[in-house]
């Protein structure tokens, strides 16, 4: 996808959002050995919109051919949601060549505190 129609994309999302996907996009700042024209977009949208990536170098897809694995599936997100959010990669990918992306989001508990009357 092109950098504009990433942004079409994002303007149709409700705010916040996370967008997930396997966008074929290597760049260092997620793992990759390399950087390639989307990954330079994807980057590029990133610092533009002030985006989050909540990747964490974690490899997501495996290569059968050359032997060799990357991070191609990416998890974006609003900065608000940042702090809820966990994200991991298990370990079996379950006969696919992509990884399962496991991202949960926790609520946060709100305390109360009840006094007993004197």
């Amino acid at each position: 996808m092109s950098f504009r129609e990433l942004l079409e994309l994002i303007d149709q999302l409700p705010s916040p959002f996370i967008l997930l996907g396997d966008f074929n996009a290597h760049h260092l700042l997620w793992g990759c050995q390399d950087v390639n024209s989307r990954g330079k977009v994807v980057k590029k949208l990133l610092t533009e919109l002030d985006l989050t990536l909540l990747n964490n170098g974690s490899k997501t897809y495996f290569h059968s051919r050359t032997q060799s694995f990357s991070a191609i599936d990416l998890s974006i997100c609003s900065p608000s949601l940042l702090l809820n959010l966990t994200w991991n990669v298990l370990d079996n990918p379950l006969g696919s060549d992509h990884f399962p992306v496991v991202i949960s989001y926790a609520t946060p508990i709100a305390c109360v505190t009840i006094r007993q009357p004197r």
